[in-house]
């Protein structure tokens, strides 16, 4: 008989609510830190929203959380038109030191290289939508909102501090006229006000062409890989053949015996009545008739 010690019952479901608190505490501090996460970016994003609204006296047009052509659910932070061209701009309400290199971005010690391929992607996707005359006047930037950082550009994006964007957009060379300004902005807002389906982008085909330099390298490693066969229709085994063989041989001899076969019955039937006359008894020939006596 098993003797269980005094409030050993009430000990395990203890155990038990301790390990769902412990889940529910993690699942919390998840939580926690998403909505910390989003708050920061959406405050990073009022911040260069009033920065951006302040060019509108001097000749651009803002568009504030705007949806991402071609994509369901992304969207974009800002779309900033003027003289100087479409700047799409990205909010980064990164905390710490950021490092901006020649090539990438660093932030808390990591590479930044994909937010930098999104604001190339929102830009490229910007651009595909515009008409062919105003592609050109497309530039991607990403703003970082804590940080004092003079305008560089690093991976093909425009890298610049919230305190410097005003005098980076307005310093750009006048591209768009105020009538264009007006046009491209009405456009964009129609074109970001609804989601649409995807379009190929300028960024899509880079992609493709860096997929095809890296071929050659990809082929190189995979050589010292063991060869393994590629999965391929069943093959067709050597009964198979034969059958095949001889179903084929015996369609080809009966078309030739059908088209031989008239003359072949011809020629046997002729022999047979040769034969067949050969050996029937000829007919005796008629005696000569007897003279008859002249007549008196």
């Amino acid at each position: 008989m098993e003797h269980r010690a005094a409030g050993q019952g009430a000990a395990e479901q203890a155990a038990r609510y301790a390990e769902q608190v412990q889940d529910l505490r993690a699942r919390l501090e998840d939580l926690e830190r998403r909505h910390r996460a989003w708050a920061a970016g959406a405050e990073g994003e009022r911040l260069v929203g009033e920065v951006l609204d302040q060019l509108v006296p001097r000749g651009w047009r803002v568009l504030h959380d705007v949806h991402w052509p071609g994509r369901q659910r992304a969207n974009i932070d800002h779309l900033a038109v003027g003289p100087g061209g479409v700047v799409v701009v990205d909010s980064k309400n990164w905390s710490g030191p950021v490092d901006v290199q020649a090539d990438t971005v660093r932030a808390g010690g990591r590479s930044k290289a994909g937010e930098l391929a999104g604001v190339r992607d929102a830009a490229a996707a910007v651009t595909a939508h515009l008409p062919p005359r105003r592609r050109t006047t497309v530039a991607g930037v990403l703003c970082l909102v804590q940080q004092e950082v003079p305008p560089r550009t690093v991976a093909g994006v425009t890298v610049v501090g919230r305190a410097h964007l005003a005098d980076a957009l307005t310093a750009l060379p006048a591209v768009l006229s105020p009538a264009a300004v007006d046009a491209t902005a009405a456009e964009l807002h129609r074109l970001t006000s609804r989601r649409t389906p995807p379009t190929p982008t300028t960024a899509d085909l880079a992609r493709t062409r860096a997929a095809t330099r890296e071929l050659p390298a990809r082929a190189r490693s995979t050589a010292r890989r063991p060869a393994t066969r590629p999965a391929t229709r069943p093959a067709v085994t050597g009964s198979v053949r034969r059958a095949l063989a001889r179903f084929l041989l015996a369609v080809v001899l009966l078309a030739v015996a059908s088209a031989a076969l008239p003359a072949l019955v011809t020629s046997v039937a002729a022999a047979v009545t040769a034969g067949v006359a050969e050996h029937l008894p000829r007919p005796a020939a008629p005696e000569p008739a007897a003279p008859q006596p002249p007549a008196p």
